[in-house]
């Protein structure tokens, strides 16, 4: 032993066969500087027999007893920067001021939620909580996983400044039998948790990179937490067809995942199957009422989301880089994830694994999402400087393939965007009025059934207002209707400009103007009536400064009584209002519809 680093140091190494073994042990008892030193093991495998897992296992516990280990069956490993499809790798973490404590679950024998809360008071018992790794391989229950969220949520009661990461096991063909295990045990369906603690300091960045694409789509049925029947009423496949000519979900080559936002931040579904019945099944949970998109896969957002951490992580100054990254990227990124995942071997040694399912920290929530590459990046004490040849992310030059991609996806980007525009203008033009820009007389009427309805079951009150600008037909007839138009654009600014956001006005027809108040009572719609009255009162357009005013008619609604009743007495109120002389508010109460006259 030599004197020690002071500072944490990482290693790896590949496995190829059993006689690799040995050497991988002679190589890592090296790498202990002081007697002092705590270590480490985190093992990612392609090789899903239990024999050759035990074998590791063994070996290394009796060469390192007092080394805790932690591993996974994975779709390749990552080490140096690169993948490695078939060897197993084995990666060493030697700390000097810092300790990892682990926690094995076998939920063939407990539940998510009983693990939940176990996990969450053992991590609590110890000190000095830097961050959290989570290895799982699914539960499932009569062949549906079972939803991670469950366990995952119990976890969130973590002080919010712990960094929670970690991956859900995979192999690198769809459906074989996926394990975690550590230094004795090992679990077709269970968690291993890797608490480091001490002085080091953690600090983990993710990246997406996948746009939203088409339009937005509601989940309507859900068979359980992760297998969305219905998305707007249709099966959830019926969008992969009709959008994409999709229907082979087993191929988990599908550059389309879902994303919503969720957590303050975009999330990734990928479909893994889909059933007859047209529902598709993940291993990352969605409620119904989640709003969703399609997404594709662009090269340029994930070549820019990249450099964007690959800066923070420069600037963490990192000791040791582990990267989860999910196996779904890879299959869209082919050769080029090795270069884009390079980069961090400048930073620090850099080892990690690509996976079925990404666990990461947004906030106080952890979530597992798909679709995502998670950067862990380690250092004990103070940063150091990084060399200057480290300081600059290399640029990257995709194949010919995804260069295509990303021009299309170009194209895709700006095409949407025009015609995300183009709707907006004409959801807007369907729903207002083209000369006052007011809502129209359609959706006033809608707007009036839904919130009275609404109001009324919430036994909230509900009032309105009908505005009619006195003496209109006048003003054409004798100021010409350039005047008239000035006319009315000035009531409409002037009822805009007075009303709160909550509340809806718009042109019933020619000169009458209707106001909906949801949560107003019948004083209240007075005191904004009036307020509109004396500000609508216009001079300077009429000959002889005439003034211009209005009459107003103001209602509340009874529980269960139709809109046309509640129409008709608003009706009545202002007719009342123009015959007692004009520039009036009258109210009408709904039962009695006595009027209250406010002359002025």
């Amino acid at each position: 032993m030599t004197k020690g680093w002071n500072f944490m140091r990482q290693y790896s190494y590949a496995l190829h066969n059993a006689a690799d073994i040995p050497k991988a042990i002679a190589y890592f008892k090296q790498c202990y500087t002081s007697e002092s030193a705590e270590g480490f093991f985190s093992v990612t495998t392609p090789l899903n027999t239990p024999a050759w897992i035990s074998q590791i296992q063994q070996a290394f516990s009796d060469a390192f007893p007092e080394t805790p280990l932690a591993g996974m069956t994975t779709a390749s490993s990552i080490q140096g920067g690169r993948m490695h499809h078939t060897g197993t790798g084995i990666t060493l973490q030697v700390f000097e001021k810092s300790q990892v404590h682990q926690f094995c679950y076998d939920l063939r024998k407990e539940t998510l939620e009983d693990v939940g809360l176990q996990c969450l008071r053992d991590i609590q018992s110890l000190p000095h909580v830097a961050g959290v790794q989570i290895r799982y391989a699914q539960k499932k229950v009569m062949g549906q996983p079972q939803d991670l969220q469950i366990f995952l949520d119990y976890l969130s009661d973590l002080d919010e400044s712990i960094p929670v990461w970690g991956g859900y096991a995979d192999m690198p063909t769809f459906g074989n039998q996926t394990y975690v295990f550590c230094n004795s045990c090992i679990y077709p369906a269970g968690l291993v948790v890797s608490v480091y603690c001490g002085d080091i300091h953690i600090e983990s960045q993710s990246v997406l990179g996948f746009q939203p694409l088409g339009r937005l789509m509601t989940v309507t049925a859900m068979d359980g937490p992760m297998v969305i029947k219905e998305m707007d009423h249709k099966p959830a496949t019926f969008f992969y067809e009709k959008y994409l000519h999709y229907t082979n979900f087993r191929n988990k080559t599908l550059p389309f995942p879902l994303v919503h936002q969720k957590y303050d931040s975009v999330h990734a579904h990928m479909p893994l199957e889909s059933r007859a019945d047209g529902a598709l099944c993940f291993n990352t949970v969605s409620y119904v009422g989640d709003q969703l998109h399609l997404s594709y896969g662009d090269p340029n957002a994930i070549l820019q989301a990249n450099q964007k951490i690959f800066c923070k992580i420069r600037r963490f100054s990192p000791e040791g880089i582990h990267i989860t990254n999910c196996n779904t990227r890879r299959l869209f990124l082919k050769e080029n994830a090795n270069a884009i995942i390079e980069d961090y071997e400048k930073l620090a040694p850099s080892s990690g694994c690509y996976v079925d399912g990404e666990i990461f920290r947004h906030g106080k929530k952890i979530v597992g999402s798909n679709m995502m590459l998670v950067a862990t990046s380690f250092r004990e004490g103070e940063p150091k400087p990084i060399p200057k040849q480290c300081q600059q992310h290399k640029h990257v030059d995709l194949d010919d393939s995804l260069s295509t991609i990303q021009y299309l996806a170009t194209f895709i980007q700006v095409a949407m965007n025009e015609l995300e525009e183009t709707m907006q203008q004409l959801t807007f033009a369907a729903s207002h009025d083209n000369f006052t820009g007011l809502l129209n007389r359609s959706s006033i009427e809608n707007l009036l059934q839904k919130n009275m309805a609404e109001c009324n079951k919430n036994a909230q009150p509900f009032s309105a207002i009908m505005v009619d600008v006195d003496f209109f037909k006048q003003v054409n007839d004798y100021c010409g209707h350039d005047v008239g138009d000035k006319v009315l654009l000035q009531v409409a600014h002037t009822i805009q400009d007075h009303v709160r956001p909550t509340d809806f006005a718009g042109r019933w027809g020619g000169d009458e103007f209707v106001i909906l108040l949801p949560g107003q009572p019948l004083e209240n719609a007075k005191i904004i009536a009036e307020r509109l009255r004396e500000h609508i009162y216009i001079t300077g357009l009429m000959p002889n400064d005439t003034p211009i005013t209005a009459s107003f008619g103001v209602t509340t609604s009874l529980a269960g009584e139709s809109e046309i009743d509640f129409y008709k007495r608003m009706d009545n109120a202002l007719y009342k209002a123009k015959e007692a002389g004009k520039n009036q508010v009258i109210l009408l109460q709904p039962q009695k519809a006595i009027a209250t006259l406010l002359a002025h």
